[in-house]
């Protein structure tokens, strides 16, 4: 037997000792007798039992787990701030939208997040627990302009080769690669190949995010006292400076695309059925779980007869 309290069991025994406390007064007041004393004693351990969450153990389920590793790689630059997704949503709306129907579409898979910018960051190597996945995307968001030194779309490849080398591989198991990124390689160094990749990876998608029209990139400054947004100037105008744009470069993501052998795609058309080839279900007997079943229930029917019984006392008392 297990417990999953609902509310911080320090919190519920105090409020239990409390009320124990005044109905233990209300008793020697004489405002109450030892019959309803006894009643809302008996409400007070109940609610606290509920309380706890009391569950068994109801034997074991069987994990089904796909042989899918999916390694997502996504650009946290400037640029993916840019309001160019469906009108005016930054290109970062767009990838945890896209993350999110990629992991929907491949439950039980192993899942790592790789994200780039000024450095390189592994967020969690390959896991299978699907809501780690979700809730870290809560706080991505693209670097501040203090800080960005420019776009090198090939930062991450040696960071992308050592998870996937290091990945534990199972017979059959199949790694796909999700690389996400606007494609603007702006800093001094030239883009390297990532033909050195190929090996390791069974299939994949380059995903490209932004317009050719582009859009201008908003940014919180920290040092204003108000905590300010405002959008990116283009220091290469003139003063005042106009606000930058940001454009797609797709010619950038197909190269990554072509080197790795795998296909690129705008991210407003993004389709992963192919993948679906690759994946099967199979018995996972270290992953088995043990089921518990909740019995707080029990609980709740002796608080209800309780309470409906200090009632009907009270209402007798009134009557008579």
């Amino acid at each position: 037997m297990i417990i999953k309290p609902i509310l911080p069991i320090w919190l519920v025994s105090i409020l239990s000792l409390l009320a124990i406390y005044f109905i233990l007064k209300s008793m020697k007041e004489k405002s109450i007798d030892k019959k309803t004393f006894a009643i809302r004693l008996l409400m007070i351990i109940t609610i606290f039992s509920i309380n706890i969450r009391p569950m068994y153990t109801n034997g074991k389920v069987e994990a089904l787990t796909s042989n899918i590793d999916i390694l997502f790689v996504i650009d946290t630059t400037v640029s993916m701030s840019a309001e160019d997704y469906n009108g005016t949503n930054p290109r970062l709306d767009a990838v945890k939208m896209d993350v999110k129907k990629i992991v929907n579409e491949f439950p039980g898979a192993r899942y790592s997040i790789i994200v780039f910018a000024n450095s390189v960051n592994v967020l969690f190597p390959f896991i299978r627990d699907s809501n780690v996945v979700t809730s870290s995307l809560s706080s991505l968001k693209a670097i501040s302009t203090l800080y960005a030194d420019g776009s090198n779309l090939s930062l991450p490849i040696e960071e992308m080769k050592n998870i996937l080398i290091s990945a534990e591989k199972k017979e059959n198991q199949k790694q796909i690669l999700i690389y996400m990124s606007d494609g603007e390689q702006n800093g001094k160094k030239e883009i390297q190949s990532f033909e050195s990749l190929k090996e390791y990876i069974e299939s994949g998608v380059i995903l490209g995010y932004g317009t050719q029209k582009g859009g201008q990139m908003k940014q919180t400054n920290p040092y204003s006292a108000s905590e300010t947004i405002e959008y990116v100037d283009d220091k290469t105008t003139n003063y005042p400076y106009k606000k930058a744009l940001s454009k797609i470069n797709e010619d950038n993501l197909k190269d990554i695309a072509n080197q790795l052998g795998i296909s690129y795609q705008h991210q407003s058309s993004l389709n992963v059925s192919e993948f679906k080839k690759l994946e099967s279900e199979q018995n996972d007997d270290d992953n088995d779980m043990t089921a518990y079943e909740d019995i707080y229930w029990i609980g709740a029917i002796v608080f209800i007869g309780a309470f409906l019984f200090d009632i009907s006392l009270n209402v007798r008392k009134i009557i008579y």
